[in-house]
């Protein structure tokens, strides 16, 4: 469970088990009288724009690949600088190639395949590292008006 939202603790009114859940799923739970089926989370529909509303017809619920579609589509998360950092972080982990790498292989004057087969990656890599098109952060005077084909 995330730790954004307080938990709710209430017993249903068909059974008399405890639940606790956040605001959200309670309101659902309490509205349709049931759960949420298994794998579901409750998230809110496009047309809410308040985080903490817990209103069940501004609410839905779904697996979280279509709670992650409804908020692609909304727009909530576009341009957040919390999700540009971690998606940055995470590319940044899942390079290839070292910053020591990319300088051997432009200061190499082996070929593509050997550079290639020496270092673990594809050619594809060593080439697009070579010409540029990747780790431009590391290139000595990298500029869109230096760029020559």
């Amino acid at each position: 469970m995330s730790q954004g939202a307080p938990r709710v603790h209430f017993k249903t009114p068909d059974t008399g088990r405890k639940i606790i859940a956040r605001g959200r799923r309670a309101a659902l739970y309490l509205a349709r009288g049931c759960d949420l089926p298994k794998g579901h989370v409750a998230f809110a529909r496009s047309n809410c724009k308040h985080d903490d509303c817990v209103n069940p017809e501004h609410s839905t619920s779904g697996s979280r690949a279509q709670h992650g579609l409804a908020l692609a589509t909304s727009g909530k998360t576009k341009h957040l600088a919390t999700k540009s950092i971690a998606s940055r972080k995470g590319w940044l982990n899942r390079r290839a190639l070292s910053d020591e790498m990319v300088r051997d292989i432009r200061n190499s004057d082996e070929s593509t395949y050997k550079l290639a087969a020496r270092l673990g990656v594809s050619n594809y890599t060593v080439w697009s590292c070579r010409v540029g098109n990747s780790h431009r952060e590391l290139m000595p005077g990298a500029s869109v008006f230096s760029y020559r084909p």
